[in-house]
């Protein structure tokens, strides 16, 4: 499990780094900002309705 330590230690160290595919990277990102525009669309109607 992570504790505050352990991800403190990784981020000043680099150890355990991941490497990961420019492509898929960008496929990942892309796919995480529809989340986060979908979710925030859904926010804004919400708070729409009830105001």
């Amino acid at each position: 499990m992570n504790s505050l330590d352990k991800i403190a230690h990784v981020l000043e160290t680099g150890d355990n780094e991941i490497h990961i595919d420019e492509g898929i990277r960008v496929q990942a990102l892309q796919a995480t900002q529809r989340m986060l525009d979908f979710a925030d669309r859904a926010r804004q109607q919400l708070i729409a309705h009830t105001a």
